[in-house]
């Protein structure tokens, strides 16, 4: 190497080169290490790549990193109450929030004792199972519990909630004031939801699957739900 010639540094590693590297790092605690030696290395861990080996958490704040058994402590997630990807959910006082111990990224859900319907088509259910299932109207004085927590996005997340002996479903932005929630409130409960390519699937102790859009409307700022 000529006195002229500037030493090659690591970040000059080409971004596809980098995504190879990064195909081949399936732990999720490899990918972020991998993405914080250097921006460019950073932007490459954010491109479209097959999901990571999930963690295996524990209460005590406790992490295994799949599939090397790796153990790791993140003493700040001690006490979680459940997790969604790979966010983690907290509650307090009657509010969620949601934190991701890699980033330390922190999102807080509305409370939910303040919640409002949310705009959607009575098409949204089947007839057939609108015959199997009376629908009942929202009771906006009920307590409201969550069932399950989803994490669609870092910009909204869904539940399965419950107001008194009903079940439905609602959806929030993380910041916003109230949860907005399905009027198609029905006794039957949800027994399981998962979001994949923008759609909400809802399975009920009926074994029926419902497959629910969530969009937003940018003009007015709202989302809605469509069958």
């Amino acid at each position: 190497m000529t006195h002229a010639e500037k030493p090659q540094s690591w970040s000059d590693l080409p971004t596809e080169l980098a995504g190879l590297v990064l195909c081949r790092l399936p732990a999720y605690s490899d990918r972020v290490r991998f993405g914080a030696v250097c921006r460019h290395w950073s932007f490459s861990a954010k491109q479209h790549l097959p999901p990571p080996v999930p963690c295996l958490a524990f209460p005590d704040g406790t992490f295994f990193s799949l599939p090397h058994s790796e153990s790791f402590q993140f003493p700040d997630s001690v006490g979680y109450h459940s997790s969604s990807g790979e966010w983690l959910v907290f509650l307090c006082d009657g509010t969620y929030s949601l934190k991701n111990p890699f980033s330390k990224v922190t999102l807080t859900l509305p409370k939910l004792s303040c919640f409002c319907p949310i705009e959607e088509p009575e098409e949204i259910v089947p007839v057939t199972l609108k015959e199997e299932i009376p629908q009942e109207s929202l009771d906006m004085g009920a307590e409201m519990s969550v069932y399950k927590l989803v994490v669609c996005s870092s910009l909204l997340a869904a539940a399965i909630v419950n107001l008194g002996p009903l079940y439905t479903i609602a959806l929030c932005r993380p910041g916003a004031d109230s949860w907005l929630v399905s009027t198609l409130l029905r006794r039957g409960q949800h027994i399981d939801m998962m979001f994949c390519g923008g759609k909400l699937y809802v399975l009920d102790e009926f074994k029926n699957l419902l497959a629910i859009d969530v969009w937003e409307d940018n003009d007015n700022n709202k989302l809605y739900l469509s069958g």
